[in-house]
């Protein structure tokens, strides 16, 4: 779909982060946690994970802060260099993100 999205890569980065965000709140309800079983056969064709339920549950308890999900993204420009595609991040943006992301940190 990103070659057909306006927006690129940048937009199925977008549906990736809403999707993610979306499993996060609804496994993160009280609800969720007794039905934990039929929300892992729905996802597992499409993921992968060696976590157990023992972990998950420990993740749920102690992150469960974990659900307000800020996000911060680099934004460049596409260039081909040597016939290939990459995406080039003005120093200005990556200098910006670099700063938020060391306050989120509280570094």
């Amino acid at each position: 779909m990103r070659y057909e999205d306006p927006r690129g890569d940048y937009g199925r980065q977008l549906r990736q982060r809403m999707v993610l965000e979306a499993l996060v709140k609804k496994i993160a309800t009280i609800g969720s946690m007794t039905k934990y079983q039929s929300i892992l056969n729905a996802i597992s064709s499409n993921m992968k994970t060696n976590l157990t339920f023992d972990d998950m549950k420990a993740i749920a308890t102690k992150y469960s802060s974990a659900s307000k999900i800020e996000q911060i993204q680099l934004q460049g420009e596409s260039q081909m260099i040597d016939g290939v595609s990459y995406e080039v991040v003005p120093q200005s943006n990556l200098d910006k993100v670099t700063s938020q992301l060391k306050k989120a940190l509280n570094e």
